[in-house]
């Protein structure tokens, strides 16, 4: 719903929505707001249960319900194009992002660089 995309008018019916309604306003921002710090916070905890290399088990069990309810919600949340969910269309720009690089490396690095870096002994080897 870009201002100046294909659904131009639904996004300005939106927008004067907002406007009409602080409430309604608020309750987006409060959500947006209430998800960044979910997944801030989850993302930092990941981040110290691989530090100390701790059983990230428990830490899956805590948020699992959560993670669970987002996904499915973001499963069905609509994209850009249509027939198409959020989720569907972040998979496959990560997908060419992927192979982007893939293909960067193997054009930095040549085709042959895998067995080129195999061949010859190992240079920690006396």
């Amino acid at each position: 719903m870009r201002p100046d995309g294909r659904h131009t008018a639904l996004r300005a019916e939106f927008d004067q929505a907002l406007r009409n309604n602080p409430a309604l306003a608020q309750a987006l921002d409060n959500a947006a707001s209430s998800l960044k710090a979910y997944t801030d916070k989850r993302v930092r905890l990941e981040g110290g249960y691989n530090a100390w290399e701790l059983d990230k088990g428990d830490l899956y069990k805590r948020f699992g319900g959560i993670d669970s309810t987002l996904s499915q919600a973001a499963t069905t949340f609509p994209a850009h194009e249509a027939g198409k969910s959020l989720i569907d269309t972040v998979g496959e720009r990560l997908a060419e992002l992927f192979q982007r690089v893939v293909n960067a490396v193997k054009q930095a690095f040549g085709a042959q660089a895998p067995n080129a870096l195999s061949q010859g002994p190992s240079p920690l080897v006396a």
